[in-house]
């Protein structure tokens, strides 16, 4: 009878004495929360507080919907109860209230401006499975830096977040959270273990501008050779890694990844369209071998007019002295015209035996050899040539009408 009167209630809780007899039994808290009207009278009381610093008590009104319900919409009442580490354990402990809770945005903020509060809600999978499953949710969490970096230092809490596309996908829209992933080498190893996420990352311009920047995670990506199929694999990825020199020398260093660039026929044709890449990969006498490994590559690189006007380069000139790589210049008349008309090509060409034997085999070549007074001069001047032209039919055939 007495807790079916509002007024009487009222009275009852505006005692100290009274709330705390009332407190001490949860039959009692059980009776009076069964009666309409008192639960409103509760939230307006002063006894308030102190009923809800009980986690017992709480667990008794967190066992009725309808309570819970008029609880969560006053703020005043919210604040009261994330303020009692007692009796958010309480309310952790129920999935069901805290998804009810992670659909107010009011809650949520309130929630998550508690760094004692996420930390002990970071620390129950469930609870980050609950979290996570809400986009809204996941947006709150991402807009405040210092819960990311927490979240983030939390293995467990990782790999929950990066197995959820939705929520990788949110992640990677900001730049302040890709930064914060990236710069955290335990995150890094994480990300880099799912190839599917790297796709993803991979497709945004902006996120691989940031991962390329760090030099360190992108010696990381090339030492693991799934990611630098994926890497490869991407046109716009390649043309921004070959735009950083330090990366194209980096990259240059690792015999593996040589390998794995010159076997891409698309890499290769957007390395040959970068003269400064192109001047990198012809300093390296181990790269030109691999180079020179691969003979759609040479061929490739003699019908791109870039390289070909690179002719005279010091890395060329090594190339120069391979008979194998001049019989394929050699079939190009285009090329031949341009390699006879650098006296530093030529000078090179004629100091090796085996170049100079493929080129007297090639009618046309020797047309065009001897119709240029400058090269003649210097075929002349090299009594080995002028032994591998007098034992020739061929040459000779050419060199006496003139």
């Amino acid at each position: 009878m007495m807790f079916s009167c509002p007024c009487v209630v009222e009275v009852m809780l505006s005692c100290p004495g009274v709330v705390k007899v009332i407190m001490s039994s949860p039959g009692v808290v059980e009776v009076m929360l069964s009666f309409p009207g008192v639960v409103e009278v509760i939230l307006f009381s002063p006894g308030l507080v102190e009923m809800l610093s009980n986690p017992c008590v709480v667990e008794v009104m967190l066992s009725s919907p309808g309570v819970v319900e008029l609880m969560l919409s006053s703020p005043v009442v919210v604040e009261v109860m994330l303020s009692s580490p007692g009796v958010v354990e309480v309310m952790l402990s129920c999935p069901g209230l805290v998804e009810v809770m992670l659909s107010s945005p009011d809650i949520v903020e309130m929630m998550l401006s508690s760094p004692g509060l996420v930390e002990l809600m970071l620390s129950s999978p469930g609870l980050v499975e609950v979290m996570l499953s809400s986009p809204d949710v996941v947006e709150m969490m991402l807009s405040c830096p210092g819960l990311v970096e927490l979240m983030l230092s939390s293995p467990g809490v990782v790999e929950l977040m990066l197995s959820s596309p939705v929520v990788v996908e949110l992640m990677l829209s900001s730049p302040v959270v890709v930064e914060v992933m990236l710069s955290s080498p335990g995150v890094v190893e994480v990300m880099l273990s799912c190839p599917g996420l790297v796709e993803v990352m991979l497709s945004s311009p902006d996120v691989v501008e940031m991962m390329l920047s760090s030099p360190g995670l992108v010696e990381l990506m090339l030492s693991c050779p799934g990611l630098v199929e994926v890497m490869l694999s991407s046109p716009d990825v390649v043309e921004m890694m070959l735009s950083c020199p330090g990366l194209v020398e980096l990259m240059l260093s690792s015999p593996d990844v040589v390998e794995m660039m010159f076997s891409c026929l698309g890499v290769v044709e957007v390395m040959l369209s970068c003269p400064a890449v192109v001047e990198v990969i012809m300093s390296s006498p181990g790269v030109v071998e691999v180079m020179l490994s691969f003979p759609f590559v040479v061929e490739l690189m003699l019908s791109s007019p870039g390289p070909v006007e690179m002719l005279s380069s010091p890395g060329y000139l090594e190339l120069l002295s391979c008979p194998g790589v001049v019989e394929l210049m050699l079939s190009s008349p285009g090329v031949v015209e341009v390699m006879l008309s650098s006296p530093g090509v030529v000078d090179v060409m004629l100091s090796s035996p085996g170049v100079v034997e493929v080129m007297l085999s090639s009618p046309g070549v020797v047309e065009l050899m001897f119709s240029s007074p400058g090269v003649v001069e210097m075929m002349l001047s090299c009594p080995g040539v002028v032994e591998m032209m007098l034992s020739s039919p061929g040459v000779v055939g050419v060199i006496l009408p003139r």
